[in-house]
């Protein structure tokens, strides 16, 4: 039996459950993943699902690897699970992190990504070119600056960012790493709830001397936000959301504090604690200056986020 060269860990919860354009998302997914080309692997993560995805795996995919977790835990942990399973059981040279609300177009991207490493020796991890559904763009590699610069975000895809170059980070909705950057760098940080695990692991790869490639001529359609939405659906309730934004400025904090040092901690702090709380009205979108009003929900914000910054537990 062939060695397997790349396993792909698709994470999903009640991925049957969550509708996109009136269909079930998961079968949308994997009718695509499957079409792909080369030598691999694909590990459906179900991820304390309850809506009999599982089931709907075993009759439908039969070559699809389905592993089990009983709770729905935070991506870190749960790709940290499925990283120590598929290296022990498989040994491959490359896994691919991908999350269920990812359309593949070009049955050749596992292979033309895999051989950005060719070209890129020292590299540890390789993205790509991430659109949203109307072809605009979504993810064109990211640097960093004062923050984590997404690059190309909204415009339209007119080639712009089909570059192959070194980058800070990559979107962890599609990330193919390098099986053997695990025992220097380690897993996914469990601190990291649902955001910055996949920066946070760039940055880590590259002090370690790796380097992360982002290769825009691969591109993937990712459906943003749609599983997480689903995951957390009635924290976004009127009733709850300054709960969740505590979570949220929980993550960015941390990340802050752990990559940012100087001038730019201060920076990037400062736009944490007075930027988000004063501009963000959801984890994924910002009101203009036009439209600002100091209200009570923004003092709400603002004093959550001082707490949150007091706290030394995070740093």
């Amino acid at each position: 039996m062939e060695k397997i060269k790349t396993v792909i860990l698709l994470l999903s919860h009640n991925g049957m459950e969550i509708q996109y354009d009136n269909k079930p998302l998961l079968p949308q997914c994997l009718d695509n993943l499957i079409k792909t080309e080369g030598n691999y692997k694909v590990i459906c993560i179900s991820n304390g699902s309850t809506d009999g995805s599982e089931n709907y795996l075993k009759e439908h995919y039969k070559n699809i690897e389905i592993m089990h977790n009983e709770n729905n835990d935070t991506m870190s942990i749960v790709y940290n699970k499925a990283i120590r399973y598929a290296l022990e059981k498989y040994k491959p040279e490359y896994i691919t992190i991908m999350s269920n609300d990812v359309f593949v177009k070009d049955p050749a991207w596992l292979e033309n990504l895999v051989k950005t490493f060719d070209d890129y020796k020292s590299a540890g991890i390789v993205g790509c070119k991430l659109l949203y559904p109307d072809g605009k763009i979504q993810n064109g590699g990211i640097k960093k600056g004062a923050w984590m610069h997404n690059k190309g975000k909204g415009k339209e895809d007119s080639g712009e960012y089909d570059y192959v170059d070194k980058v800070e980070a990559v979107h962890m909705a599609c990330m193919l790493i390098k099986t053997d950057i695990f025992d220097k760098v380690g897993l996914f940080d469990e601190h990291f709830r649902f955001a910055f695990d996949d920066y946070d692991y760039c940055l880590r790869a590259q002090e370690k001397g790796y380097d992360v490639i982002y290769n825009g001529k691969v591109a993937l359609y990712h459906l943003d936000g749609i599983t997480l939405n689903n995951d957390a659906k009635d924290q976004y309730d009127r009733g709850k959301e300054i709960d969740k934004f505590g979570v949220d400025q929980r993550e960015f904090i941390y990340f802050a504090r752990k990559h940012f040092k100087g001038v730019k901690r201060v920076v990037g702090l400062t736009w944490v604690v007075f930027g988000r709380s004063i501009f963000t009205t959801s984890r994924h979108g910002v009101i203009g200056l036009g439209n600002f009003k100091l209200n009570d929900k923004i003092l709400k914000r603002i004093k959550i986020s001082t707490d949150v910054l007091m706290d030394h537990s995070d740093r």
